[in-house]
């Protein structure tokens, strides 16, 4: 999905090769719902993940976001993963800061977010 009408259309050209992709244009934040995919990979920075991204996670499914806090953008980059039909792990793999995904930010928790990287050596 992506909010950008131009950025949109240069991505359905740039992926026309690849048939198992499809590029929406939509703001991922209002989408509630949408078909179970395999791979969701959002490029903006969000405190959480949004229930719609994991309930449209097919089983084995993954996820990969930026997970950042307030602070200047910073966080991690967010790999979760789901394990069959009711479960999920997830793990960090690199620090990262991106741009704000408005409508994917809460204030609360990007303060317990901050605090809970802040000791984890190499990531804030």
């Amino acid at each position: 999905m992506e909010i950008d009408a131009t950025l949109a259309r240069r991505a359905r050209a740039a992926l026309a090769d690849w048939a198992q992709v499809k590029v929406i244009q939509a703001d991922g934040a209002r989408t509630t719902s949408f078909e179970p995919v395999d791979a969701i990979v959002a490029s903006a920075g969000a405190t959480h993940p949004l229930p719609s991204w994991l309930d449209g996670l097919r089983p084995g499914g993954r996820l990969l976001f930026p997970m950042t806090t307030s602070r200047n953008g910073f966080g991690a980059m967010l790999l979760v993963s789901r394990r069959l039909e009711d479960g999920f792990a997830a793990r960090f793999i690199c620090r990262a800061g991106f741009i704000d995904f408005q409508g994917a930010r809460d204030l609360a928790i990007s303060r317990g977010l901050g605090a809970a990287l802040r000791p984890i050596k190499g990531l804030l």
